[in-house]
């Protein structure tokens, strides 16, 4: 990815760094995570925000619990 400094910011200081992993894919799932602890309750809703505004190129496949979702980056 290539704007991880916009993604840490949706995150609260004590999450930005280190917090299982520096990785892009950490981050992603960290970003998923606390959009659905702020207000979207749904998984799906959540990952569709975060995923949309990652620049860069991916590929990802991403479950939890019975719902499976497979995405790359728009020009993939």
């Amino acid at each position: 990815l290539i704007n991880t400094e916009v993604l840490r910011k949706r995150l609260p200081e004590h999450q930005s760094h280190g917090f299982g992993g520096d990785s892009d894919t950490h981050l992603m799932v960290r970003c998923i995570a606390e959009a659905m602890n702020h207000g979207l309750k749904d998984f799906t809703q959540a990952a569709q925000e975060v995923l949309e505004i990652c620049e860069g190129a991916f590929s990802v496949v991403i479950a939890m619990g019975d719902c499976l979702i497979a995405a790359r980056d728009r020009h993939g």
